[in-house]
């Protein structure tokens, strides 16, 4: 599908396209569109969906955008910090060069994502779903992912320093190379498949538990 014209998609009444700041988009279908430089802090874009979108340099800094669609779209130096992305989908996005600090983004959706350059800090990440994703060198320094899915995901050298990954299932994962220092992991499933930067035998000190 070719790419929209992201002016067009929108009501006639917004008189500047690159400030939206407030506005109401709920609901929205943006998809396929290009998104450049746009301002869209503290809008609400609940269930809006950018899925198939290329966005880059936009401001998504404290948008509602809970259930948000950005599947399969790219994402670059776009700013998302205090944006509330409860359960949002990137599934198979692109991402890059972004922050997505200080988020509120349990279950959302991040399987066969690619993300490189991104920063989750201090982000609120309980059963995110990373399964199968390339997200090498990426930044979960004091993130709360609960009971995510990391199944078979590439997190090598990434930094999970003070993270809780309480109960997350990480078979398959690999995390070679990668900080955890002072993280938890209590509950935290492996398998013979996961690689990490230390022993099995260490792992099941710091509380992991070794699937059959």
């Amino acid at each position: 599908m070719a790419i929209k014209e992201f002016d067009k998609m929108l009501d006639e009444k917004l008189q500047d396209i690159n400030d939206l700041r407030l506005k109401d988009l709920e609901g929205k279908d943006f998809s396929n569109s290009k998104i450049e430089n746009v301002n869209m802090n503290a809008a609400n874009a609940q269930g809006a969906n950018f899925s198939g979108s290329d966005i880059v340099g936009a401001n998504l800094g404290r948008a509602d955008l809970r259930e948000a669609d950005f599947s399969g779209s790219h994402i670059d130096k776009t700013w998302f910090k205090f944006a509330n992305l409860k359960r949002a989908k990137f599934v198979a996005s692109e991402i890059v060069n972004t922050k997505m600090r200080n988020l509120r983004i349990w279950s959302s959706n991040f399987k066969k994502a690619f993300l490189m350059n991104v920063s989750f800090m201090r982000s609120d990440m309980d059963r995110s779903n990373f399964e199968d994703a390339n997200a090498r060198g990426c930044s979960f320094f004091l993130t709360k992912m609960r009971e995510a899915n990391l199944r078979g995901a590439d997190m090598r050298q990434c930094t999970f320093f003070k993270a809780n990954l309480r109960r997350s299932d990480m078979r398959g994962a690999d995390l070679r190379e990668t900080d955890l220092e002072k993280a938890y992991f209590t509950g935290a499933l492996i398998d013979r498949s996961t690689k990490l930067p230390f022993s099995t035998q260490k792992a099941l000190k710091l509380g992991m538990v070794l699937a059959s």
